[in-house]
């Protein structure tokens, strides 16, 4: 049988791939290293906020959070739970649909993410955006919207105003 390496078609393409997936993870381990150490929010409570802050009235359902901040159901239950327990969003069940679960941020919460936006946007600079060169962080804009655009032809990236 054929090496494996002799399958690939696409080299190129799969080494930018390995090492889009290895920047990711480091840069978020790193980031979340450094903002817990520095007793901020979590990335995924900042996230969370962020999208919330956002929203129409500042709430979403429940699955259109997890959707929005790309994390498992679950995953939202528990960062929206650990929001709520520190007073930042609250949990909300409109009496004319019961199964409807919104997460809404509070004005604690909106004043927890603007307090932590400076440190976070500040990271993000110093592990990534220092190492692009004027135009570059358009073109990988375009290039990665592009990319997610092919995985899910209906979705949108978010804009980095959004965040």
């Amino acid at each position: 049988m054929d090496d494996i390496e002799d399958q690939l078609t696409d080299r190129e393409g799969f080494g930018a791939f390995l090492t889009l997936v290895h920047l990711y993870q480091r840069l978020l381990s790193t980031l979340e290293r450094e903002t817990q150490a520095a007793g901020h929010l979590t990335l995924s409570s900042y996230e969370a906020l962020a999208v919330l802050a956002h929203a129409p009235d500042g709430r979403l359902r429940m699955q259109d959070l997890a959707a929005a901040v790309v994390t498992s159901k679950s995953g939202a239950t528990r960062t929206v739970a650990s929001l709520e327990a520190q007073g930042y969003v609250e949990r909300v069940i409109p009496p004319e649909n019961r199964r409807v679960t919104y997460a809404v941020v509070t004005d604690a919460g909106r004043a927890a993410w603007r307090d932590a936006a400076p440190g976070f946007f500040a990271r993000v600079h110093e592990h990534f955006g220092r190492h692009l060169n004027p135009g570059d962080a358009q073109l990988l804009q375009n290039l990665l919207h592009r990319i997610s655009t092919g995985l899910d032809p209906g979705s949108t990236p978010p804009e980095p105003s959004d965040r």
